[in-house]
């Protein structure tokens, strides 16, 4: 793929394009290739560590989920087919996350939002921070890619879903 950034241009006037599909990335580097992925996934890993992720989760539910700019209710909202869907989708947090191997640290942030009764916050929380936690446990073991925009394929295990239709 050609782009038009000055990044882009440069790179590829200095001859540090890799355009191979078996690499996290496109760019030759100054530091080794290994050491750069080794020092990505140790970002990522550290970054959605489940305490860490749990915090900010946390952080943001307190101080800038309030402040957010609140959508209308409307029928096609609170229809019973969201409602299961809420459903189905809260219980798959509580077995699969609320059950898992960082049930303590989801408890620790669940707890406040479910006493305020924030349960499409904790709906969202639990989703995400379980696919990024999944995310980073599998780039830390190679079976993900360290880089987000990476073109490498990956034949590692397919990824389970903790939303609806699974559980």
């Amino acid at each position: 793929m050609r782009c038009g950034v000055a990044v882009w241009r440069r790179l590829e006037q200095q001859g540090r394009l890799a355009l191979d599909e078996t690499r996290e990335s496109n760019i030759q580097f100054v530091l080794p290739y290994e050491q750069v992925i080794e020092m990505w996934r140790r970002c990522i890993t550290t970054a959605y560590e489940p305490e860490f992720l749990y915090q900010r989760f946390a952080y943001q539910i307190r101080n800038t989920y309030p402040n957010r700019i609140t959508v209308p209710n409307s029928p096609a909202r609170t229809s019973w087919a969201n409602v299961r869907k809420g459903l189905t989708l809260m219980k798959n947090i509580l077995l699969r996350v609320g059950c898992g191997q960082y049930r303590k640290t989801f408890w620790q942030m669940a707890q406040p939002a479910l006493k305020a009764g924030n349960i499409e916050t904790l709906i969202h929380v639990g989703l995400v921070g379980h696919h990024l936690i999944q995310f980073a446990q599998e780039c830390a073991i190679g079976e993900e890619s360290a880089s987000f925009y990476s073109q490498k394929l990956r034949q590692g295990p397919q990824v389970v879903e903790v939303g609806a239709g699974h559980g």
